[in-house]
């Protein structure tokens, strides 16, 4: 019995001293991660300061020289539209973008990027209280933690200091200040949410009812897609009407076929003429500056065929190939053949539009009622998603039972008219498609944003995995380069960044590819689906792959603790994120408010514009515009980044609060003073009611995190904590009631049908005189006048193939005569040819006095 006790003592004692190695070995490595983690950051932060340094030296050095890039909505707008001029000292400057009303979006902009603001403004609400209440409380209680006391660097240095995880297994308690923060925070943001959504309603319904868009007709038209075809014709819409509005005016659709691809290559070959004219003129400007004449125009006793000929040998005039991308086919003259070629589809197309009545019907119809309130009354009514079992008895059970979709606020330049040649099954089908390939590329994308999370724990990756330890054989300066000390993980934020910005392209084509009528709809389609990507890739995969290789220490004597292991780890990869904000931050303010590219690009007009007028115009005077559906999202994850890891790392906080408040500053002078936003694309403020959704996203993923991290906790001797049980009950209870107010705000106290459509209780807009109303209307190139000729009436909202004539061929009038000359031979060839408002100079360098001649002009430029 004495031996087999002295061999059981002398058992324990080797499994001790292994265990007490792993540890060591363990805390070792996580006093390495920590150094690194935190030398990343500071290189992270630093180099984003520099860069916002020298970002900020060019605002202050290239502001005053070209307004037309620093504030051009001072100038290009119509008088009424224009913007209040901006101080030339930089505090100055500072203080009136700062105190300047938010209202004034709203004004000039409309709710769309005036709620985009507010959001902005939500943020900061949210975490100034956020920052305050968690430096306070959960940083004194985490910094003073003994989970990674241990150790030969001092543990005031290292960064993970203040997360979850330094909370150590015999200071349990300290467990309760976590779920007591996250329940008073997590309440707090609902109350703003609430506020939130009451001011959403209430500017949209006045929005909605403001009297200066009483008498525009897009805001009393209806679009309705998907219509049965017994309701196909206008005695079937007056039937479907019935007596809930007067009717104006029906347009009926229908499906064109080859008339678009005629209508399409025609467009194509005038836009490539007038590209070859543009190239001939400055071409001979260049020759007969530069003394570089054909041979035979400088004899003087032979004379040139064409008065091109004597500036421009015939081999060098314009052409090109009519086959696959202009790569393959027969080589043709562009200034002869392209005229013929627009003649034989003007043809083409005269033919197909005779026959237009014979063409079967769409099921896409426009309806124009007597007043808005029937428009909104009637669209409600047969929308299946907000009407109410009283409005679906008073209708058709082929329309309540169908999938009809109603679409108020219509503009003919918000139309996507190829779509509307697909029957309802296609759109259904197609619609299953675009979302099964967009599941497919979530998965996909998994990938590559997998890697780059891994990027940012190379060195513990390499130490954790056997396969990859040759990584350890790398230079360290190429290390450095991916992770290291200098560049410090700014290589794989940068790398996400880059991801994100190929995602718009292919997922605003799968919206558009499902059959969607408009345009602002596919819009909000993508901002749906790029958030989910954000969410799920700029998010979760980088958390769990930034978290991974870190709990994968010692795998081998630790497996049956991996889980507990993975949520005492995953605090660690708050690293990431707040290397990533106080990039974003640094280096998106210091970009965005420098202006640098666009002041770059303003002097390289004479290349990226081209030699015609029309791309003169467009580059120099158009202003831009911001992209909402792609634009908005990547905030949404900054807040969403800041919620989720506010309690597991409070520092985060703060660099949250300092994001957004420079977003605040930075959207608020872009919206004010340097965009224009296209009106047809307006929705009246729909994306917050999708971005308010993200921010419940960002309490799930928080209350979820901080649950399973309290279920995990385990005390001094291995079991599951009461503090850290009790907090995941806490939490559990706290995630249903935050679902519980979501579909409550949602579907109760603020329901779809009641923010989207016009309620006849909705209160007017009465503030302000006739000369300046609250919501004034923005002039469009169709939407700011009443057509003269009952002519335009009709044609509407048609399929402009069915009617528009070809653009004009619009050419500058040069010293040389050529363009005036060619000008009058396209218009003897019976194609409109101007060369009014356009002139060349004998440098070749083209000005532009306005518009293209058919185009509307407002003495001013609104955005397209």
């Amino acid at each position: 019995m004495a031996y087999v006790n002295v061999r059981e003592r002398l058992r324990e004692s080797l499994l001790q001293s292994k265990r007490a190695k792993t540890i060591m070995s363990a805390t070792t490595a996580n006093t390495s991660d920590q150094s690194n983690s935190t030398a990343s950051f500071i290189s992270a932060f630093l180099t984003g300061l520099v860069v916002l340094g020298a970002l900020l030296v060019v605002w202050f050095a290239l502001r005053k020289r070209n307004q037309a890039v620093y504030a051009p909505r001072t100038i290009f707008p119509p008088p009424e539209k224009r913007a209040p001029d901006l101080p030339t000292n930089p505090i100055q400057w500072v203080k009136t973008v700062v105190s300047t009303p938010t209202d004034m979006i709203l004004r000039s902009q409309g709710p769309d990027t005036y709620f985009f603001m507010r959001f902005i403004r939500l943020a900061v609400m949210i975490f100034a209280p956020f920052f305050i209440i968690t430096w306070v409380i959960l940083m004194p209680i985490a910094g003073t933690g003994s989970a990674r006391a241990s150790g030969a660097l001092a543990l005031g240095r290292q960064l993970n200091r203040f997360t979850y995880g330094n909370i150590a297994p015999t200071q349990q308690l300290r467990l309760i200040a976590y779920f007591l923060v996250a329940i008073l925070l997590t309440s707090y943001t609902l109350y703003l949410i609430d506020q939130e959504y009451r001011h959403y309603k209430q500017v949209r319904q006045e929005w909605l009812a403001s009297p200066a868009r009483a008498n525009l007709d897009a805001a009393r038209t209806v679009v309705i897609s998907n219509v049965p075809e017994k309701y196909r014709s206008r005695e079937g819409v007056q039937e479907l009407v019935g007596e809930m509005g007067e009717i104006t005016n029906i347009w009926l659709s229908r499906i064109i076929g080859k008339m678009e691809d005629i209508y399409d290559e025609r467009n194509k070959e005038t836009a490539k003429l007038e590209n070859a004219e543009g190239s001939v003129l400055a071409l001979a400007a260049k020759n007969k500056r530069k003394n570089k004449l054909p041979e035979a125009s400088k004899a003087a006793d032979v004379e040139s065929d064409s008065l091109i000929g004597q500036y421009i040998s015939k081999k060098k005039q314009p052409s090109h190939k009519r086959g696959f991308l202009g790569l393959l086919g027969k080589k043709v003259d562009t200034l002869n053949d392209s005229p013929a070629y627009i003649q034989e589809k003007e043809a083409e197309l005269e033919k197909a539009r005779a026959g237009l009545y014979e063409l079967p019907m769409g099921d896409t119809i426009f309806v124009r009622f007597a007043t808005r309130e029937q428009a909104h009354a009637f669209a409600s009514t047969v929308d299946p998603a907000t009407s109410s079992t009283k409005d679906k008895l008073r209708v058709d059970k082929a329309v309540t039972a169908g999938k009809i979709e109603p679409g108020v606020d219509i503009m003919a330049e918000d139309v996507v008219w190829e779509n509307l040649k697909m029957a309802p099954a296609m759109r259904a089908s197609r619609k299953i498609v675009s979302w099964s390939l967009t599941i497919g590329l979530i998965i996909i994308w998994a990938i590559p944003v997998a890697f780059v999370g891994v990027l940012s724990n190379i060195n513990s990756l390499s130490t954790t995995v056997p396969l990859l330890s040759f990584l350890r054989k790398i230079p360290p300066t190429v290390i450095g380069i991916i992770q290291g000390q200098f560049s410090a993980c700014i290589l794989p934020p940068v790398l996400l960044a880059v991801l994100f910005m190929l995602l718009p392209m292919v997922l605003r084509f799968f919206c558009k590819m499902q059959g969607t009528v408009r345009k602002s709809e596919i819009e909000k389609q993508l901002f749906v689906r790029f958030w989910l990507f954000q969410v799920i890739h700029g998010f979760l995969i980088v958390t769990v792959s930034s978290g991974l290789p870190a709990a994968l220490k010692n795998i081998k004597n630790t497996l049956p603790q991996l889980p507990t292991l993975l949520a005492q780890k995953l605090p660690s990869a708050s690293t990431f994120f707040l290397q990533w904000l106080a990039l974003y931050a640094l280096t998106s303010f210091g970009l965005a408010i420098s202006r640098a590219v666009p002041f770059v690009m303003s002097y390289l007009g004479f290349i990226l514009s081209g030699p015609t007028p029309r791309k003169e115009f467009k580059f120099r005077n158009k202003m831009g515009a911001i992209a909402l559906a792609t634009t908005w999202p990547p905030v949404a994850l900054l807040l969403c980044v800041g919620i989720v890891y506010s309690c597991i790392q409070p520092v985060i906080t703060l660099f949250a609060l300092f994001t957004f408040i420079l977003l605040y500053i930075l959207y608020k002078y872009t919206l004010i003073w340097v965009v224009d936003q296209p009106n047809s694309l307006e929705t009246g403020g729909e994306f917050m009611r999708k971005a308010m959704v993200t921010v419940f996203v960002s309490l799930y993923l928080e209350v979820v995190c901080l649950c399973g991290l309290f279920f995990l906790a385990t005390d001094a001797s291995g079991k599951r904590s009461k503090p850290g049980l009790a907090g995941g009950v806490l939490m559990a209870v706290l995630l249903v009631l935050v679902a519980v107010f979501h579909w409550h705000t949602t579907h109760v106290r603020f329901p779809p049908h009641e923010c989207h459509y016009l309620q006849s209780t909705a209160p007017l807009a009465t503030s302000g005189d006739a000369s300046n109303p609250p919501y004034p209307p923005r002039k469009e190139s169709k939407e700011g006048y009443e057509p003269s000729h009952d002519t335009d009436v009709e044609r509407e909202y048609q399929h402009p193939a069915t009617y528009e004539d070809a653009p004009v061929v619009w050419i500058c009038d040069d010293t040389l005569g050529i363009g005036a000359a060619e000008a009058t031979r396209l218009n003897e060839l019976k194609i409109y040819a101007s060369t009014e408002f356009a002139k060349m100079d004998a440098e070749g360098k083209v000005h532009v006095e306005r518009g293209p001649p058919d185009e509307p002009w407002s003495e001013g430029i609104d955005a397209i």
